[in-house]
């Protein structure tokens, strides 16, 4: 009985960067360009084929930046930040010591989370998601910043082929999303700072009563 196995290496472009030296520097640290990261829904494992040992693993949703920090970097003052393609910073995150990897959903910082909200059973139950809006196709920057340098590499965000949707409809789609997500942003904080003034109430009422 014969069998065959077939083995695929991702993730080339690192590679290439390792061989060549074509890492971005600051300070000390090394930053290497993300391949494309694809707008899809074929990432991961559907069915029951994840619970087959025999099955590997697809790429994780989204762009994975792969860094080098020195060797007594303590996990404070080292971060990424993602820029769209106007140059505008999309999201920044704080490198935790020891991570060599990072990968970026591609989408928008998450709004404001209502503390103890449990959707009601009247409203379906569902969750308050308070993700943030997905970018849209374009050339993004990722940026090091460590010890008061910088670097930067360019990366490309893609659609995936099998979709047809133009680049203007998903602006649009991004646009109202952003809007909608401000919003939420604002009502949540809203309602946090609401629930913070109760709690206090509450609290200097009962010091009040207790003193009488």
């Amino acid at each position: 009985m014969c069998s065959s196995d077939l083995w695929a290496l991702d993730n080339l472009a690192l590679v290439e960067q390792l061989a060549n030296g074509s890492a971005a520097t600051a300070g000390g640290a090394r930053l290497y360009a993300p391949q494309t990261a694809w707008l899809t829904h074929a990432y991961g494992t559907g069915g029951f084929a994840r619970f087959s040992a025999a099955n590997g693993e697809n790429p994780e949703f989204g762009a994975t930046v792969f860094f080098d920090l020195p060797y007594g970097y303590n996990g404070s003052g080292a971060t990424l930040s993602f820029e769209d393609p106007n140059g505008t910073v999309v999201r920044t995150v704080t490198l935790p010591r020891g991570a060599h990897s990072y990968v970026w959903d591609l989408r928008y910082p998450n709004a404001t989370e209502v503390r103890g909200f449990r959707p009601p059973a009247a409203a379906g139950g569902l969750d308050d998601s308070v993700e943030g809006p997905t970018v849209v196709p374009g050339t993004y920057n990722v940026v090091l910043r460590y010890a008061d340098q910088s670097a930067r590499q360019t990366f490309a965000v893609a659609l995936d082929p099998r979709l047809h949707a133009t680049q203007e409809d998903l602006n649009a789609r991004l646009a109202l999303a952003l809007r909608v997500h401000g919003a939420l942003d604002v009502l949540d904080r809203t309602i946090d700072g609401a629930l913070a003034f109760r709690d206090r109430s509450h609290g200097a009422t009962l010091a009040a009563l207790d003193a009488e």
